[in-house]
């Protein structure tokens, strides 16, 4: 699982905007009042629910580490704005090459939110949220 850390930026009653150098301001929905209390989150987002998207485009903008072609999947390692890793892992053949800028997106819906100390929190479905602009360096 790629685990995000980030910073909640905004609170309207349960929901909670969180966002970082590496994520676009995304809102949650939560559904303990205590996880709209904390004023850092972790963000966990398993390789499969992560989707390539044109650089510029995405929650998270990124650029190609390292490609991996396993046959029905290929794994991709990705560094972020801040050079934290993160795996993707697609159906079929995917055509990345490393040093590529790309955009990384994911449905809200399917990120878990944590506490920094490490309980999950409950959440109702988040809203989306505008990207982030430029690729990584």
């Amino acid at each position: 699982m790629n685990l995000l850390e980030v910073g909640v930026t905004r609170r309207d009653g349960n929901r909670v905007t969180v966002a970082s150098p590496n994520l676009a301001p995304t809102d949650f929905e939560m559904r303990d009042p205590g996880g709209s209390a904390a004023s850092k989150l972790v963000i966990g987002l398993r390789p499969q629910v992560m989707q390539v998207v044109e650089a510029g485009q995405g929650r998270m903008p990124a650029r190609v580490a390292i490609v991996e072609h396993l046959g029905d999947e290929t794994v991709v390692s990705a560094r972020l704005v801040d050079g934290t890793s993160v795996l993707l892992a697609m159906s079929g053949d995917a055509a990345l090459a490393s040093g590529h800028a790309i955009g990384i997106d994911f449905d809200p819906a399917r990120a878990l939110v944590f506490l920094p100390s490490g309980p999950r929190i409950e959440t109702f479905a988040p809203v989306p949220a505008e990207p982030l602009s430029g690729p990584a360096t």
